[in-house]
C-alpha cells in the first residue's frame, strides 16, 4: 500500500471509529532461506512491508493526530521513533518479540524442512528447549504488554523497546 493508501486507511478508520488513540504497528515479513538464496523480490517485499509500510502508517497516524489536536500512542514492533512526535503528545514505544508461533508458523517451518533438513516441527521443538519458558511465544503473549504500553499509566515510557522473549536468552 502506498503512502496515500495509508492515509486513506487512517481516515477510514477514524470515520468508522472516531478518534484513533492507539496504533499497534505490527507488520513484519521475511524470507526463511540461506542468504545466498534470498531473491531480490523477497528483499524488496520485506523492506516494503517491514520498513516502508510501518513508516508510512506511523506518518499517516501522526499527521491525523496532530491535525485533530489529539494525543495518542503508537506501539511498534522492533523500534520506536518517539522523539519525532513527543512534542505533539504522541508517545511511541516498541515491543521486540522473541520467537513466535501462530498463524504464519508454517511459513517458517516449511523452509526449515527444506534448507535445514529438519522434520516438520522439529526446529520449533529444538528452539523451545532453549527458551526459559519452555515454548515459543504466541501473538497472545504480546497482548498484555501492548495494553500496558497503551495505558495512561505508561505515559512516561517513551522511546523504549520492551523485549518479550521469555527471558534474557535473546536480549
Amino acid at each position: 500500500m502506498r503512502p496515500a493508501g495509508k492515509t486513506a486507511l487512517i481516515t477510514d478508520a477514524a470515520r468508522a471509529m472516531g478518534l484513533i488513540d492507539v496504533l499497534v504497528n505490527d507488520a513484519v515479513v521475511f524470507t526463511v532461506a540461506p542468504v545466498t538464496e534470498v531473491a531480490r523480490v523477497d528483499r524488496d517485499r520485506a523492506f516494503a512491508v517491514s520498513v516502508v509500510g510501518t513508516l508510512f502508517t506511523r506518518q499517516a497516524l501522526a499527521q491525523r493526530m496532530i491535525a485533530d489536536g489529539f494525543r495518542g500512542r503508537a506501539i511498534n514492533m522492533a523500534h520506536p521513533a518517539a522523539p519525532n512526535f513527543i512534542g505533539h503528545g504522541i508517545k511511541e514505544k516498541a515491543i521486540s518479540p522473541g520467537v513466535l508461533d501462530g498463524k504464519h508458523g508454517h511459513e517458517v517451518d516449511t523452509p526449515l524442512v527444506r534448507y535445514a533438513s529438519k522434520a516438520s516441527g522439529k526446529k520449533k521443538v529444538q528452539v523451545s528447549a532453549h527458551i526459559p519458558f519452555g515454548r515459543v511465544g504466541t501473538p497472545e503473549d504480546l497482548t498484555g504488554i501492548a495494553v500496558l504500553l497503551a495505558r495512561d499509566g505508561a505515559d512516561y515510557v517513551i522511546a523504549q523497546t520492551c523485549n518479550v522473549d521469555s527471558g534474557p536468552w535473546m536480549s
